[in-house]
């Protein structure tokens, strides 16, 4: 998926396995700019989603790579570039388990930590998670 906007996969109330797709180039909604997901899972509080990311390199996203938002899941064995943050969740109580083996450039948040970054503090430095392999 190449040059969309808003998101490139978007998940809602649903759940589901995301495998091995390449995602690039997600702008912002031109309505207002806000958004800029490369994926986005969402559920409702009382029932999350639950997505497995497996395998998927997410490039060049305004602002997040991959958004978990009341859902639940993991994400394993993947590349996320290009973003303000890398993977973010909300409320604090969701998210994914983030494996080992996925190679993240920007901040993994919470969405406290989110909203204290967006509030005009600058990006954060890139960020690599050790791979698989133990280093």
């Amino acid at each position: 998926l190449q040059g969309t906007v808003t998101a490139g996969v978007f998940l809602h109330r649903v759940s589901g396995v995301i495998e091995r797709p390449l995602i690039e180039d997600v702008g912002p909604r031109p309505l207002d700019a806000r958004f800029g997901y490369g994926i986005q899972v969402t559920g409702e509080t009382q029932s999350p989603s639950v997505a497995h990311v497996r395998q998927c390199v997410v490039r060049r996203v305004d602002l997040a790579g991959i958004l978990y938002e009341s859902a639940l899941g993991t994400i394993s064995g993947s590349v996320v570039t290009g973003g303000d943050f890398s993977v973010v969740w909300l409320p604090p109580m969701f998210g994914p388990t983030v494996t080992a083996d996925n190679v993240l450039a920007g901040a993994v948040e919470d969405e406290p930590s989110l909203q204290a970054q967006m509030s005009g503090a600058p990006a954060p430095p890139p960020m690599a998670l050790p791979g698989g392999d133990g280093e």
